[in-house]
């Protein structure tokens, strides 16, 4: 005798005055599997409340659930949890329409409950105040705590985010309530003659470990006059236990032998002839004739000659067949690996679709950085499979654009396409590589020319300025003196638009070599990427020598090879892994956590200052500037096919315009 463990499940609905008020709608819906295809996805639960409802709206429910129950149905290939997030898709995509239409008074008022159950794996989804209760054990667990809204996101629309998922052992209990019902079972109305303590109504059906529909009718009728004071919907789901006894019965599994002869002996016992008796034919004779070839034919007829196979005949023969076994053994094995690459590239899609979704949920709960976290980690998954040679290349190209488009919103790239440009050196013969913007004034100038160009923006008028000295970096000092750097260990000032002699620059070691530097205040800090130092200097107008210090302290973090510098009273140092460094008086303090997207590649410059709020930085590889602000997040991002040969920028000093040094070109870009 053997024990087999039976699980049943009970579903058991009860509507209280469902049309008590005009513009309340309650329904629910409750959709079995009708064929066995439809078997693989289980059961489909609906609840819906829909307050404040207008005459127009009275089959809003109605129509809702049949869009995602027709959706889930079709999806019979997938998994419970894959269908039900594809069907919420088109549910919103419903209610999308309906705000097109004009139907928005649903806005606000939508309480909706969406739960599938298939072989005791619970999904579900929930929008608005609907409660959804776990009663195991005795002990009541809000299992929908975390989908609450609060509020819905304005147009374009997307309701329905998180899906809940969870396994369900036997003797749980789903529950599934409107607010008002809710509240009413959550409320201790008498004590309780089972337990001798006050109960409410979720508590007692908690206690109960087996319900029977006879039960739960006396139960709720010992409060029926209550009930005539609330309108709602009360959805249970019960997994009971029941035990069956079997007699196991113990056999011998007998296989006959099989003969076709056995078919056919007895048939085989008789003679052909008895079953099938003919009338016996006279024997007829023809005369014989002549061949009419027979003038032509040889007299004798030579033997045809044996075919003889010579050896290494034979072995061409077996090393053909051994190739061609080889070839079919091959293309079978060829084809089973590409049923096992497609099931994994298929999986690899799936799970990108869930953290597709996911991200969308997380964009209805504001939590944005989140969705970009889930939308960068969806694109790393499937640009894989967008590879040549992927068996589902064109669907991952699809997927990937489209976490592309969100990602490009999520990190608010602009695209230009017409830039503003604001000057060409075309005409003058002269390629400028760096710039600088100065009290209104643009600065231009190149590591192989002794001349450098002033531009005057708002005049939108230049003209070139010669000096003695070919000039490598600038910078701009207390708002009155431009310095420019000339290497190894000269500085020259501009001040008042007029150049002054050469101040030496004596480094603490020799070999020194000055990438980057940057002011504040009357100091000049500058970067040896090689020996990843910063060196400070004390400015003065005397034309005296200055003397450099190390500014480091010797037990921080070294920015060796660094690409840049800039300094508001931290240091911000642009690493050569496009990571940025703040440093303070002289030690490290952090490193900014970057979700940037695109990807960087090569950041070549920082800028900032003590009025700026934020961080600037350019990135030729990829046509673009990014502003962020000091904690690391990202402001805006432009970017533009125009942008094709970056070579320096200047912000101006109310941080509001860009100026890009575009190769002969210089482009104007307003925050």
């Amino acid at each position: 005798m053997k024990n087999f463990k039976i699980i049943l499940m009970q579903v058991f609905e009860f509507h209280f005055n469902p049309r008590a008020k005009e513009e309340e709608i309650y329904d629910s819906f409750l959709f079995e599997p009708e064929n066995i295809l439809e078997r693989r996805l289980g059961s489909l639960y609906i609840v819906g409340h829909l307050a404040r409802a207008l005459p127009q709206n009275f089959k809003f429910l109605e129509k809702l659930s049949s869009q995602i129950k027709k959706k889930y149905y079709l999806l019979s290939a997938h998994s419970p949890e894959s269908a039900l997030r594809e069907s919420l898709k088109v549910a919103n995509e419903f209610l999308a329409d309906e705000v097109q239409k004009g139907n928005v008074s649903w806005l606000g008022n939508l309480n909706l409950a969406v739960c599938s159950l298939k072989d005791c794996i619970f999904n579900f989804t929930l929008v608005g105040n609907l409660k959804v209760l776990l009663l195991r054990s005795g002990k009541i667990i809000d299992i929908g705590k975390n989908l609450e809204l609060q509020e819905m996101e304005p147009y374009p629309l997307k309701i329905f985010g998180n899906i809940v998922s969870g396994k369900l052992s036997e003797r749980d209990k789903i529950l599934v309530l409107t607010k008002d019902i809710f509240d009413f079972f959550s409320s201790p109305v008498r004590p309780s003659v089972s337990y001798g303590a006050e109960q409410n109504l979720i508590q007692e059906i908690a206690k109960l470990e087996l319900i029977e529909e006879k039960e739960l009718k006396t139960l709720l009728k010992s409060r029926e006059k209550l009930f005539a004071e609330i309108s709602g919907i009360f959805l249970l789901v019960d997994l009971s236990e029941k035990m069956a006894v079997k007699e196991k019965i113990a056999f011998e599994k007998i296989v006959p032998t099989f003969s076709i002869w056995q078919i056919f002996s007895p048939i085989s016992k008789f003679k052909i002839s008895r079953l099938f008796k003919f009338p016996r034919l006279p024997r007829l004779e023809f005369p014989k004739l002549k061949s009419p070839f027979e003038k032509i034919r040889p007299e004798r007829i030579k033997e045809i000659p044996r075919i003889r196979i010579s050896s290494n005949l034979k072995r061409n023969l077996v090393l053909v067949l051994i190739l061609i076994l080889l070839l079919f053994v091959g293309s079978f094995f060829a084809k089973l690996e590409r049923g096992r690459e497609m099931r994994k590239t298929q999986s690899v899609l799936e799970e990108v679709q869930s953290k597709i979704f996911q991200a969308e949920s997380a964009l209805i709960l504001k939590d944005e950085k989140g969705a970009k976290l889930l939308f960068q980690e969806a694109w790393q998954e499937i640009l894989p499979q967008t590879k040549a040679g992927s068996p589902l290349k064109k669907e991952a190209l699809e997927l990937k654009e489209e976490i592309e488009n969100q990602l490009l919103v999520l990190n608010r790239v602009e695209k230009i396409t017409n830039p503003e440009l604001l000057f060409d050196f075309k005409e003058l013969n002269f390629i400028p590589q760096k710039m600088i913007n100065f009290q209104g004034e643009l600065y231009f100038f190149s590591p192989v020319s002794v001349n450098f160009y002033q531009f005057n923006v708002e005049e939108k008028k230049g003209n070139f300025i010669k000096a003695d000295q070919k000039f490598n970096l600038a910078s701009s000092l207390q708002e009155e003196i431009i310095l420019f750097y000339s290497k190894p260990d000269k500085l020259l000032s501009l001040k008042d638009k007029k150049l002054s002699g050469e101040i030496g620059l004596k480094a603490p070691y020799p070999d020194f070599y000055f990438n980057s530097f940057s002011t504040y205040k009357s100091n000049i800090y500058f970067l040896d990427a090689r020996k990843g130092e910063i060196l400070k200097f004390s400015f003065r107008e005397d034309g005296g020598e200055l003397l450099g210090n190390l500014w480091l302290s010797s037990a921080t973090k070294k920015p060796i090879g660094a690409e840049s510098l800039a300094i508001d009273g931290s240091v911000w140092v642009l690493n050569r892994d496009n990571q940025i460094d703040r440093y303070y008086a002289g030690n490290w303090q952090e490193t900014l956590e970057l979700n940037i997207f695109p990807l960087p590649k090569n950041f070549t410059k920082i800028l900032t200052f003590s009025s700026l709020s934020y961080l600037y930085i350019l990135e030729p590889a990829q046509n673009r500037v990014i502003i962020l602000n000091k904690s690391g997040q990202v402001i805006k991002q432009f970017q533009s096919e125009s942008f094709d040969n970056l070579k320096d920028f200047s912000v101006s000093e109310d941080g509001q315009t860009i100026y890009l040094l575009n190769g002969v070109r210089v482009y104007k870009v307003g925050l």
